[in-house]
């Protein structure tokens, strides 16, 4: 004759599943917390890769202000993400300096220029000192709340519960105790915000970002793009030849 459980083996049985399951259940949301973070730092390394290419991109193609004797009066980079997309038919006029694409060089100065520099047009435009380096807000000279409270970009794909924003901050390179106005030292932060609005920060790259300068142009004011300066320098170029073998 087959014995049967009792009502006392059963009870035990039951308790010790319950502690195996609350076991497992205990484990879930730390497995959660680094799922939820190895997939932001993998979108992280993503979006800083894309705005690095950007960077190089708007490297290329550098916006360049010059004064009446042809000196280099400001350089700019068109950065393009898509907190700037819709502000991109300004990168070839006076508004340029007050739009968000624009991505200020601190040429010639030793200052520390941050990126975005504000919200609204004439935020930026004031701080970048209306296209005149020597005037544009230098953001070493804040204080460490102010610059990691300052302007940040959200990315595209971030989440509601926790925004993951960017900002970008850019200073002369120093090469054998010169300083280099071809040469760019970039600090690309990352930082996560809570729904509340409070931000910590996240992940931080570095690099270096070479910007070709444009030729010295005489009677060339104004603002250009720096393939245009390139051309004109050619044409100029060719037309010495042409007088110089003229005269031969």
């Amino acid at each position: 004759m087959r014995r049967s459980f009792t009502l006392l083996e059963i009870l035990l049985t039951l308790v010790v599943l319950a502690i195996g399951l609350l076991g497992v259940i205990s484990l879930l949301p730390p497995a959660l917390t680094t799922a939820d973070h190895v997939a932001r730092s993998h979108e992280v390394c993503h979006q800083a890769r894309v705005l690095q290419d950007a960077l190089q991109a708007a490297a290329l193609d550098p916006r360049v202000r010059l004064d009446a004797g042809g000196e280099v009066e400001s350089l700019c980079l068109v950065l393009r993400h898509p907190a700037a997309e819709d502000e991109l038919a300004f990168a070839a006029d006076e508004q340029l300096f007050g739009s968000r694409a624009c991505l200020l060089l601190p040429h010639g100065v030793d200052k520390v220029f941050s990126y975005p520099r504000g919200e609204v047009a004439a935020e930026i435009a004031r701080a970048n000192g209306q296209g005149t380096v020597a005037l544009a807000r230098d953001d070493r000279a804040l204080s460490a709340e102010a610059r990691s409270a300052g302007s940040s970009y959200s990315l595209p794909r971030a989440d509601r519960a926790a925004r993951v924003s960017f900002k970008l901050e850019l200073q002369r390179a120093w090469v054998a105790g010169a300083a280099r106005d071809d040469l760019y030292h970039v600090s690309l932060r990352f930082f996560v915000e809570s729904a509340d609005g409070e931000r910590q920060p996240l992940q931080e790259f570095s690099s270096e970002l070479y910007v070709p300068l444009p030729p010295r142009l005489p009677r060339s004011e104004g603002t250009w793009r720096v393939e245009e300066l390139n051309a004109a320098a050619d044409r100029l170029e060719q037309e010495a030849k042409r007088l110089a073998e003229g005269e031969r």
